[in-house]
């Protein structure tokens, strides 16, 4: 028996999310990046007036995942009223969670893992700092493959 019987059992593992589970850089950078593609494209405003004003909201807002952001720009507003821009730059914030839906996916091995822990009776507890609209995206989706299907 030895040693392992001495051991008491695991009841809880606490595992971070982002960048443990799945890499949130790489679909973040992915989806800010389309939108960003589509908002310059589309509004006239430099790449990089839209980079500062998007890093002052991320600043002020704690994060990088704001949902309003688009209506809050400074060089937005001074060309259409805050009500229009979610529709005038629709493509480009379906560019974002087009982007997002194809990138957010589990490291490789990853649910095969939880799964064999929560079965051997631990509680499995994720952490994040994201805010919990987000993280609760990402655990709703974080299952689905490509084609929206169960993996």
């Amino acid at each position: 028996m030895g040693a392992a019987a001495s051991r008491p059992a695991v009841t809880v593992l606490v595992t971070d999310m982002d960048n443990t589970l799945f890499d949130w850089l790489e679909m973040w950078q992915a989806a800010f990046g389309a939108m960003l593609e589509r908002l310059t494209a589309g509004s006239g405003v430099a790449r990089e007036t839209l980079e500062r004003e998007f890093y002052a909201l991320h600043q002020q807002h704690g994060t990088t995942e704001y949902a309003f952001a688009i209506q809050e720009l400074p060089s937005l507003r001074a060309r259409h009223p805050p009500d229009e821009l979610p529709a005038r730059f629709a493509s480009a914030i379906e560019a974002y969670r087009t982007m997002r839906r194809q990138t957010l996916r589990l490291y490789s091995g990853v649910l095969d893992t939880l799964r064999t822990i929560r079965i051997a009776g631990t509680l499995v507890v994720a952490y994040t700092e994201s805010r919990a609209y987000y993280a609760d995206y990402r655990v709703r989706t974080r299952r689905r493959g490509p084609a929206g299907h169960l993996a």
